[in-house]
């Protein structure tokens, strides 16, 4: 494959988990009945930094992503968790849309829905995700993060006390 096309690829398949992280964030903050402004508050960000990342234009660092999470009420490891099950619905429904499994979907499905239907694809993903049954609670008795995916990309997590999680129950 030519370098410069390997790299698009790279970077489209970034742009589309920036998209799934951001609708992640957003549809938590929603959740949790908070204002960009509030929440940027207190994650010690600009409301512009956490519009940006809502929208997947400049994704969160790995201690920013900590500090939403934390303000959320969940452990980081689990919010990773989510985001990467969300992102792998997103791409099972790509390599649907456009063709065999083992390709890269992602130059297709951008030529074919662009940037914003791939955005709308994300935020029904990040939804779907997040409204699973399997999703009802966070940690483990010593206070260690307990989740897997099954193989449809359900997350399983044990019971506990996370705020957020508890308001998801089955």
């Amino acid at each position: 494959m030519i370098q410069g096309t390997d790299t698009k690829h790279r970077d489209q398949a970034s742009d589309v988990h920036a998209l799934v992280v951001g609708s992640v964030l957003a549809q938590l903050r929603r959740m949790q009945g908070l204002g960009q402004m509030e929440l940027a508050t207190k994650v010690g960000i600009t409301q512009t930094t956490l519009s940006r990342m809502e929208r997947g234009t400049s994704p969160p660092s790995p201690d920013e992503l900590r500090r939403l999470a934390a303000v959320f009420g969940l452990r980081s490891a689990l919010l990773t968790v989510v985001i990467a099950a969300a992102f792998a619905r997103m791409d099972r429904a790509a390599q649907l849309l456009v063709g065999p499994q083992g390709l890269n979907p992602w130059p297709l499905a951008f030529s074919i829905v662009g940037r914003s239907g791939l955005a709308g694809l994300a935020t029904f993903a990040v939804a779907a995700q997040l409204s699973l049954d399997g999703i009802a609670s966070a940690s483990a008795e010593d206070g260690a993060l307990s989740a897997q995916m099954d193989q449809n990309g359900s997350v399983k997590v044990p019971p506990a006390s996370s705020s957020l999680f508890a308001r998801w129950g089955s």
